[in-house]
């Protein structure tokens, strides 16, 4: 668990004030980040980018190794050789995060305007749904039957 910090939070008919213990929030003013997540553009079973494919026999040309992490296919490093460059992009966050990133942090939204996924997965949901997707759901199922609330069943039958 995170660290925690101590709140001041007033009583309702109650002149003191009582202590209440909360997860820190990550944000000074207890703020979330609401990120979508659009659907991969990668093509499936494409490897993804590692800082050691210089070392790696086979590997992809370094303006392929680029466009992979949303780099143009012209990006260069002039000062660095050719395994520093790998290293250097390989390394680093693919564009399109960071800029979804810095847009979450630029735009943070009060945790009360967002429903997220009950399986914890911090997916945000819309309407009365609880989870987010059928793995959220799965998870769920899981920890349910874990817990010995409800029915316990196979989540997925096993073949002879």
């Amino acid at each position: 668990m995170g660290k925690q910090i101590i709140v001041k939070t007033p009583r309702r008919n109650v002149k003191s004030s009582a202590l209440l213990l909360l997860p820190s929030p990550g944000h000074r003013h207890g703020l979330v980040l609401a990120l979508p997540r659009p659907a991969s553009r990668i093509a499936a079973g494409e490897p993804t980018c590692l800082a050691s494919e210089s070392n790696k026999p086979g590997r992809r040309d370094f303006a392929a190794f680029c466009e992979l992490q949303g780099l143009p296919r012209s990006f260069d490093l002039p000062a660095f050789t050719l395994s520093a460059k790998y290293r250097a992009v390989g390394n680093g966050v693919h564009l399109d995060v960071a800029r979804l990133l810095a847009r979450g942090v630029a735009s943070p939204v009060d945790p009360a305007a967002v429903r997220l996924c009950a399986c914890g997965c911090a997916r945000p949901v819309s309407s009365k749904a609880l989870s987010a997707g059928p793995g959220c759901r799965k998870r769920l199922e899981r920890k349910r039957d874990a817990a010995g609330m409800g029915q316990v069943r196979m989540v997925t039958p096993r073949l002879p």
